[in-house]
């Protein structure tokens, strides 16, 4: 793995709540408050060459992106809430807005849902509806869920101590014991993840309930019981908002970082697991994949620290 420093400074306060560093194809996107002038600023960091062009902003959140069009809210506490005041669509490619919205909206603290690629054009963003496409929005009913939807058909329902995986109309399609609704965290295609008590990431067909693998993550770090991918829909109901994950996904891989501060990443298609020292003594920890590279924190003390970008060489 070739391990590669991208960006160096001061972190958000929030940093590990609230997403600023985004990974996207050519580019690291940075949302944050310049410590020099003390403005906040969105940074886009070119990955091959280093490049940075800088652009002055209101904004403090990344919600996500959706190709080279990032979407940007500022967000403040109310407390009990979250208060999202203003929401923006801003193309990185060009580094210009293609929308920006006011309107005031409550939410539950740290409970802002994710925008990726897969995201439809509609983004429900508590009693409101918003528009992707050019920031239009209408009032939305909030209603009180008890699934976890898996796609637009399917969801996963428990039943004591039973996850059940259900048509709209309610049939069962398969069932497994000694499953819950807070180990399910997200899907990609036909496979759903699951990270099991015992340090497990089990892979199920969501049609069928088969298992599709079962990857052992020996001496994991633990900090967040929490995965992160390339999800198409990734469970938000059960968990509050967290940019650190204790392992990150994709189609073929699987990645960790263990006891010993080494990057573990499984190979799926050939079965075998590669460790990877950081060169440097900082603590890393997991935040995104994206194809083969792992975007990382280096935590140099509280405040400072580094992006990283970790490239799978298999």
């Amino acid at each position: 793995m070739k391990f590669k420093r991208v960006w160096r400074g001061e972190f958000p306060k929030y940093w590990d709540v609230t997403k600023w560093a985004i990974l996207l194809e050519k580019y690291v996107v940075v949302c944050r408050r310049n410590e020099h002038t003390n403005r906040r600023v969105i940074e886009r960091i070119k990955i091959d060459s280093g490049e940075t062009v800088t652009f002055q902003t209101i904004y403090n959140c990344i919600l996500g992106w959706r190709d080279c069009v990032i979407f940007l809210a500022r967000v403040s506490d109310a407390r009990s809430h979250l208060k999202v005041d203003r929401i923006c669509s801003f193309d990185v490619s060009c580094m210009s807005f293609r929308w920006e919205l006011s309107e005031a909206i409550l939410i539950e603290k740290y409970k802002l849902p994710t925008i990726t690629d897969y995201s439809g054009d509609l983004y429900i963003l508590g009693s409101k509806k918003i528009d992707l496409n050019n920031g239009h929005f209408s009032d939305h009913r909030q209603t009180i869920n008890y699934r976890w939807p898996v796609d637009e058909h399917l969801s996963l329902v428990q039943k004591n101590d039973v996850l059940a995986c259900v048509v709209k109309e309610g049939a069962s399609l398969w069932e497994h014991q000694g499953y819950f609704g807070n180990y399910f965290h997200g899907v990609i295609g036909e496979q759903l993840f699951f990270y099991m008590p015992q340090n497990k990431l089990v892979i199920l067909n969501k049609r069928t309930g088969q298992e599709i693998d079962e990857i052992d993550l020996p001496q994991i770090r633990s900090t967040t019981r929490r995965v992160l991918g390339d999800f198409d829909l990734c469970n938000e109901y059960s968990f509050e908002n967290s940019t650190v994950a204790d392992c990150l996904v994709d189609e073929s891989a699987v990645a960790w970082i263990d006891d010993t501060n080494a990057v573990k990443v499984a190979y799926r298609g050939t079965n075998t697991v590669q460790s990877y020292s950081n060169p440097n003594s900082s603590l890393l920890y997991l935040t995104q994949i994206k194809k083969k590279n792992l975007l990382m924190y280096e935590i140099e003390n509280e405040d400072y620290g580094s992006l990283v970008i970790g490239t799978m060489e298999e």
